[in-house]
């Protein structure tokens, strides 16, 4: 996945860290963030998990940047999500009038994606895709040949190994699921008591820069902060 290491060198000039302080952060030696951001090797899973959680965006974000359908930017998302269950109506209303005045110059025509697959999920990538498969009545064989790979590297996916990221994203298509669900088991589903927030919320993750993001995230702490 080409990209990736472009995606991983944009995050981590947009949050003001250097090669070293994300390294320490992500718990690696300095020469791996080298590597990542010059396509020689990719993380593993369990430094991707911890990236994000640095960055506090889901996998799919992280992975596929602009090409994400999914939910993007997870702070964002849970901060709409405090706000939309308390007593802000007045600061909702300045919120909602950030967001549409940045959506302005955006086409919006696009549809977002959220996880709603009917299944209970584990935290476990290799438990998962033998549960979504089974969802799905593939047979290891059938998956292998919309993946264009063998059944017996199906069987060892669903035993202790780990696909390439852009594998992971054929994953994501065919079961119709995040990337983040598919590794975490944790769903990109979020809900709102007050429809029209809610749907600014997810139009706003969705289609507006990470500089924007930003912006709306600092008012919506501001807001908590002086509750």
């Amino acid at each position: 996945m080409k990209y990736f290491s472009e995606n991983f060198k944009m995050f981590r000039n947009f949050y003001g860290l250097t090669q070293e302080q994300l390294a320490k952060l992500l718990q690696i030696e300095h020469p791996s963030i080298v590597y990542y951001e010059t396509g020689k090797t990719m993380p593993s899973i369990s430094t991707l998990l911890k990236a994000i959680k640095v960055f506090s965006v889901s996998l799919d974000y992280f992975i596929l940047f602009d090409k994400c359908q999914y939910s993007k930017n997870l702070k964002l998302l849970n901060l709409g999500q405090l706000i939309d269950r308390g007593d802000f109506s007045g600061e909702r209303k300045t919120i909602e009038s950030n967001i549409r005045m940045f959506l302005k110059s955006k086409h919006t025509e696009k549809v977002y994606k959220q996880d709603i697959v009917d299944v209970k999920l584990s935290n476990s990538f290799n438990k998962n895709i033998k549960i979504l498969r089974n969802l799905n009545n593939m047979t290891q064989l059938q998956l292998g040949e919309m993946l264009n790979i063998s059944k017996s590297l199906v069987a060892q996916y669903e035993l202790n190994s780990f696909p390439p990221l852009d594998r992971l994203a054929d994953l994501s298509n065919i079961f119709d699921i995040s990337i983040h669900a598919l590794i975490t088991g944790e769903k990109l589903c979020f809900y709102f008591e007050n429809k029209v927030f809610g749907e600014d919320i997810l139009l706003a993750d969705h289609f507006l820069s990470l500089e924007q993001h930003k912006i709306l995230i600092t008012l919506m702490e501001a807001v908590l902060k002086n509750s």
